[in-house]
């Protein structure tokens, strides 16, 4: 059962709210780009007014003993190339060097927003009442996909929406495991930064405005079909995020009696 406290749970709805209400304030001329960011500096406001009216807490030190880089610039290289591979190398033959900087930032403060959220409040509070590693990273992970529900205000494609949810859990299962493994959080948001880029630079990077699509949906069969493609194709995130997660036990089991004392997990 997941367990938050009642500060968190208020964090967590006024956060959605905000996410739901604030594009129905977006000037008309505003780009995807702008949006995206603009709302993503709201929830970092939102994160700084509750952090210093000490309603959540957490430390931003990475804990030392847990880092091993031995796994994580493997991890580092292979997503890069991704990145780069399959943004067509951020799209440099059609993209101006200050769009490609301003669409970095804006991606980098998005994921940095997230992983404050989803990773450093969140996974870190269900870690705290449960102590149970794993039910951190699952729980937190599930409420990281459902969020993407809110995209079905922007599209009729429900399919694609279905898509966005399934890839979000499998990342937020990546994600929160290396986050238990190597207690950073700037380095999973630079990870979460590197898997979101080619979605940036192939939908993002123009200059067209917000509207509601009416998008056709598939049938029932091409959903599933296009679904259980995306779940295959986020699998080895799954697979590396649970490998890790054993790695990082462990040291988790080792620091419990410390963890019971604290208010926070060390990031």
């Amino acid at each position: 059962m997941l367990k938050l406290d009642k500060k968190i749970w208020l964090f967590f709805i006024i956060y959605i709210v905000m996410i739901f209400a604030i594009p129905f304030l977006y000037p008309t001329e505003f780009s995807r780009l702008n949006t995206i960011g603009f709302s993503s500096l709201c929830s970092l406001v939102l994160i700084g007014i509750f952090v210093r009216s000490h309603m959540v807490k957490f430390s931003l030190k990475p804990n030392q003993k847990i880092v091993n880089w031995k796994y994580l610039i493997p991890i580092s290289v292979i997503l890069l190339i991704y990145a780069l591979v399959s943004s067509n190398y951020l799209n440099y033959k059609n993209t101006s060097v200050s769009l490609i900087i301003y669409t970095l930032l804006i991606a980098f403060i998005q994921t940095l927003s997230e992983e404050l959220i989803f990773r450093g409040i969140l996974l870190n509070n269900i870690l705290k009442n449960t102590n149970n590693l794993f039910k951190a990273v699952i729980y937190s992970a599930i409420l990281f996909g459902v969020l993407h529900l809110l995209s079905m205000t922007k599209t009729n494609d429900y399919a694609s929406v279905l898509n966005q949810v399934i890839m979000a859990t499998m990342a937020g299962i990546f994600l929160g495991s290396l986050f238990v493994f190597c207690r950073n959080i700037y380095y999973v948001a630079f990870l979460h930064l590197l898997i979101n880029i080619p979605a940036y630079f192939k939908r993002i990077t123009d200059t067209s405005t917000i509207e509601n699509t009416n998008d056709v949906s598939l049938s029932l069969a091409d959903t599933l079909i296009s679904s259980f493609m995306v779940f295959l194709l986020y699998s080895p995130l799954i697979l590396i995020g649970l490998f890790i997660l054993f790695k990082a036990k462990k040291e988790f089991i080792s620091s419990e009696p410390k963890l019971k004392k604290e208010n926070s997990f060390s990031l």
